[in-house]
């Protein structure tokens, strides 16, 4: 399977480094992952452009919902979302982002929070998130 991870890649971060640990084990189950900073990206026209150049990918990943999520929005590629905590500590507050972030819900295949208290809050915000999936709590120690 080809997948394609868009993240906040900013160096030395914990969102670059999240993002790479995650690389590394889809690439140890035998996928291609192609992680691209979500920040050469404008809108989502520029996504598909990509994925017109590259070979076809059969999944898309995405680190936040709004900063690299909104991406996706175009694309027919199934995809799922993982929560950082500028989504639920920063984004929220701001109406805009709010309602497409939950665009991103609505189409996203799954969604992942790494503690349970994000989890928990997320939820709270998009109440109507349980009417399109589950919102799964991993507490995964990326070494």
């Amino acid at each position: 399977m080809k997948v394609l991870f868009l993240a906040c890649l900013s160096p030395k971060t914990g969102n670059c480094t999240t993002a790479e640990r995650i690389r590394e084990h889809i690439e140890a189950a035998g996928h291609a992952c192609v992680l691209r900073d979500a920040a050469d990206f404008k809108c989502p026209a520029e996504v598909a452009v990509l994925e017109a150049r590259e070979a076809c990918f059969q999944g898309a990943l995405a680190i936040h919902l709004y900063k690299a999520g909104r991406l996706l929005l175009d694309t027919q590629t199934p995809f799922g979302v993982v929560f950082g905590g500028t989504d639920i500590n920063e984004d929220v507050r701001d109406e805009t982002k709010r309602a497409v972030m939950g665009k991103v819900l609505k189409k996203a295949r799954f969604a992942v929070a790494f503690s349970q208290k994000l989890k928990e809050q997320a939820e709270a915000y998009w109440v109507c998130i349980h009417f399109y999936h589950d919102i799964y709590f991993f507490k995964i120690a990326l070494l």
